[in-house]
């Protein structure tokens, strides 16, 4: 009797995830072209590698989760997900849509597997956000606000360490040559996929809650940090004569903003949990 209830709820998920995926289908293809057309969101298909990843470590405490049976609740969170869908697709946005697709997600989960499954797949699921572009309106403003606060401090960096730079809005001026603190240089790109990764930092972090929120946020500043590195670099090569925008000297600077903001995370992560010997 177990065995073909446990038949017929398999081949159940099996159709409801079928039917999600025609569902859903646009939307993950439009997902897909956004991961490879735009830069910010290049990391984009490392997300579900990493949430399968994570679902993965847990398989031992699931296994060992007597009840497993579904909870009713999740079918509210399904029709919940299915009605943000469709006014998505009646309005044609994909943000929305891709919210929908992870809210889908774990509302199958906790249909079929219950709470306390779905509580320990919370945040593998949750996870899968950072693979959805943010909305345009609201990180324009900051790029722009941060290619002029980058150029700003890199054009006083690189005269304080004797170098002659004359700013102009994000441009800056050298006797040798000009360059340009244009999108890719704001720090933006920086900020979303070190979010993401400092996010993960502190899920694996053993350490209190509000210190890793402290370790997720500190990925800001540092972002901000390893792109003002990468503009300061590339000021002081054109200064002598050498072109970074092509190159090995191009990707050493494009480098630097990850070398510089991990080496940062590392070192906040370390300074977390170290706790003081009585």
């Amino acid at each position: 009797m177990k065995v073909t209830k446990d038949i017929s709820k398999t081949l159940l998920l099996l159709v409801t995830v079928a039917i999600t995926i025609l569902l859903y289908h646009k939307n993950l293809i439009w997902l897909g072209y956004k991961w490879i057309d735009d830069p910010d969101y290049s990391h984009g298909p490392l997300i579900p590698l990493i949430s399968i990843y994570i679902g993965w470590l847990k398989r031992e405490k699931l296994l060992k989760i007597k009840e497993k049976d579904g909870s009713l609740f999740g079918l509210a969170v399904i029709t919940f997900a299915i009605i943000l869908q469709v006014l998505s697709i009646r309005a044609e946005v994909n943000l929305t849509s891709s919210y929908s697709f992870i809210i889908i997600i774990y509302g199958i989960i906790l249909t079929f597997y219950g709470k306390e499954i779905s509580k320990k797949l919370f945040f593998p699921v949750a996870y899968l956000f950072f693979m959805v572009p943010f909305l345009g309106f609201f990180i324009e403003p900051i790029s722009n606000k941060l290619k002029l606060l980058s150029a700003y401090l890199s054009a006083k960096i690189i005269y304080l360490l004797g170098v002659s730079v004359y700013r102009e809005g994000v441009m800056l001026n050298f006797p040798t040559g000009s360059i340009e603190v244009a999108d890719p240089c704001s720090g933006i790109r920086s900020i979303i996929s070190l979010f993401a990764l400092g996010t993960i930092f502190a899920y694996f972090t053993e350490t209190s809650l509000t210190k890793k929120i402290f370790l997720v946020i500190s990925t800001i500043p540092l972002a901000v940090l390893g792109n003002l590195s990468r503009i300061i670099f590339s000021g002081l090569m054109i200064s002598a004569g050498i072109n970074v925008t092509t190159g090995v000297i191009h990707t050493v600077a494009g480098l630097l903003v990850f070398m510089v903001a991990l080496l940062g995370l590392v070192w906040f992560r370390s300074i977390l949990k170290w706790k003081k010997v009585k």
